[in-house]
């Protein structure tokens, strides 16, 4: 028997059968707020900018604007968004703001990897220009991006 809480489904244990987890996905009513729609998005960002990008992807997608592991990862990371947006419930939208969406988010994060906007930034307000800051600058952009999305999903959502 599966006892449904805040959305997560937990497992009660039964004698005479092992417990299942059945309930995945959020339901409709649970997507409700900004920083729920926000944390998945940033799930997805993690994954799909951090543990699916490997070296050649991160070293590949500077050498050019369009490059074949630029375009891998940034496909890659849309895919991540797109899935935990569907984890989160927003899976029954129409495939229009979908597609929109991806395009959004793939361009997004082409755009602030690819181009020099974090070394713009880094020379407009002088900061150093070390590793760290370099990938803060970087992923602060990158969770901007989210914060859009976020709006945009919200927006769609009502």
């Amino acid at each position: 028997m599966l006892i449904k809480a805040q959305g997560y489904c937990v497992a009660r244990h039964s004698l005479t059968r092992p417990a299942r987890l059945r309930c995945l996905r959020f339901g409709k009513d649970k997507l409700t707020s900004p920083m729920n729609i926000f944390n998945w998005l940033l799930i997805g960002h993690l994954v799909g900018d951090w543990l699916l990008q490997n070296d050649w992807m991160a070293t590949g997608k500077k050498k050019g604007l369009l490059t074949w592991a630029g375009t891998v990862h940034y496909t890659i990371y849309t895919t991540a968004i797109l899935f935990t947006l569907w984890l989160s419930g927003f899976g029954d939208k129409n495939s229009t703001f979908y597609l929109l969406l991806s395009l959004f988010i793939f361009a997004s994060h082409w755009l602030i990897d690819t181009t020099d906007v974090v070394d713009r930034w880094i020379h407009f307000f002088h900061q150093s220009d070390i590793v760290m800051v370099r990938v803060m600058v970087d992923q602060i952009l990158h969770i901007i991006a989210l914060v859009i999305v976020t709006g945009l999903v919200l927006k769609e959502w009502k």
